[in-house]
């Protein structure tokens, strides 16, 4: 039966490893900065008020010696979700073991790979729940389905004839009707798009869309990814245009199988600045609550790392695991839109 080793590697300092890899890589990756790491105030559960009213009342005038009218308060019921384990290890195998030697520097040195690269490899898994959580509103693993109730309204698929490589199609008007059901919807307008490079390919072919580019007294078949953004920003208010796919490509990795970026498809959102759509929480573990661990963690939540040893056959594996949840909880204030 495998036992904790703290002799090679201390599990304070696994948990250092996979936590310093893990944050490193989330650093880079584009999403962690829209639903932002944070500690769940419950050790194995969430809560949030869903899709928070921002309804703004006015006073009433009233008759002079007549009773003043109680204000409505807004009362929203709250949401509550467990946090999922996640986690993965890697063995230091028999193999291993019998070509290099069970000696304290080789195994250290192969420890301390294998944390790091599990810190990695947990941060890709994370940003991809991201991902699925920000443009379907929704988390799906094994049978469970987290539903963060995003409008219906909201979700858009453009028919064959309106789809943005159509003839007659105007892109500029579409997403100013959406921009302008939103702040109907939520008082908030949406001004950051997200999406991918096919999608800014084929507005740079639009014929409609080029139309809207000023001082070009014959508009050109297509057009450049810059003049395709001022577009976008000048006509439509757009302040920040985020390119998921090229963005992942940049990190110079192949990305991780099963991990899907949507195409053709367009996410709308509110300054990231000054609105919160949501959080990525990390809740407790036992190891990080274990006193046998000696995890230097006062609150006990977040990654935590540890090896652990066992005799037959002759095996260590390096193990990295938390429990975490990406929480969309201002759904509404987003419009997911299929458009071609």
């Amino acid at each position: 039966m495998p036992t904790l080793e703290k002799n090679i590697i201390t599990p304070d300092a696994a948990t250092g490893l996979v936590q310093g890899s893990y944050a490193s890589v989330t650093e880079m990756l584009p999403l962690s900065a829209v639903l932002t790491d944070s500690n769940a105030d419950n050790p194995t559960s969430v809560s949030w008020t869903p899709n928070k009213r921002r309804d703004q009342r006015m006073a009433d005038f009233t008759a002079f010696g007549a009773n003043l009218p109680y204000t409505r308060q807004n009362t929203q019921q709250t949401a509550m979700a467990g946090l999922l384990k996640l986690g993965v290890r890697e063995m230091v195998g028999e193999r291993d073991i019998a070509v290099h030697g069970a000696t304290p520097e080789f195994l250290r040195n192969k420890l301390q790979a294998y944390l790091t690269q599990i810190g990695t490899e947990i941060a890709w898994r994370v940003e991809s729940a991201r991902l699925s959580t920000l443009f379907d509103a929704k988390f799906s693993v094994q049978n469970t389905v987290y539903d963060y109730g995003r409008d219906k309204a909201h979700e858009v698929s453009l028919a064959v004839a309106k789809k943005w490589n159509a003839t007659g199609v105007d892109p500029v008007a579409d997403i100013l009707g959406w921009q302008n059901l939103v702040r109907k919807n939520t008082g908030v307008k949406p001004t950051v798009f997200i999406t991918t490079s096919d999608v800014l390919d084929i507005l740079a072919e639009n014929p409609q869309f080029i139309a809207h580019i000023p001082n070009y007294v014959a508009k050109p078949s297509h057009i450049g990814r810059d003049d395709v953004e001022a577009i976008l920003r000048n006509m439509c208010a757009i302040d920040s245009i985020v390119v998921l796919d090229e963005m992942y490509s940049g990190l110079g990795v192949r990305l991780p199988e099963g991990f899907t970026v949507p195409e053709k498809t367009v996410l709308l959102a509110p300054n990231l600045a000054a609105y919160e759509l949501g959080r990525t929480v990390f809740g407790a573990t036992a190891a990080a609550q274990s006193a046998e661990y000696g995890i230097n963690n006062p609150n006990g939540v977040g990654l935590v790392g540890y090896v652990t040893a066992d005799s037959v056959p002759v095996t260590y594996d390096a193990v990295g695991e938390g429990t975490v949840l990406p929480v969309l909880e201002n759904a509404d204030l987003t419009l997911k839109a299929v458009v071609a």
